[in-house]
């Protein structure tokens, strides 16, 4: 990030907390203060053209494999590709809930269910 705008992406896998700070599987050194992205992201109507783009792009390139997994990421790293665009950071000291999985839902459900009772989350969203 520079000057509160998005300068590069990284995607990695299977972060997880060691006794030694903390890990991922592409060996990257991580401290635990990097910033993440939580895929909460925020386009303009015209980043459909970069996504189909891109899209494209990685079908050519990974044809019908199964495993083959199209990053959000990585169109939104190539933006620099289709002129002058930049992405704003909004940085939060919140702390990630994230559900990849079935079995993250009783547990993200608890976070959410502890933060109304302190107030510091609204139980209904919308009236």
């Amino acid at each position: 990030m520079d000057d509160g705008f998005l300068t590069s992406i990284a995607e990695l896998h299977e972060v997880a907390a060691v006794d030694a700070g903390v890990s991922c599987r592409e060996g990257v050194a991580l401290t635990g203060d990097e910033l993440i992205s939580a895929n909460l992201w925020g386009f303009q109507p015209s980043f459909c053209t970069v996504l189909s783009d891109e899209f494209d792009a990685f079908r050519l390139d990974r044809g019908d494999d199964p495993d083959a997994e199209f990053l959000l990421g990585d169109a939104v790293a190539r933006l620099g590709a289709y002129g002058d665009t930049r992405v704003k950071v909004v940085p939060t000291t919140e702390r990630f809930l994230g559900i990849t999985y079935a079995d993250d839902i009783a547990g993200v459900t608890k976070e959410i269910t502890d933060l109304i009772a302190k107030g510091r989350y609204p139980e209904r969203l919308w009236p």
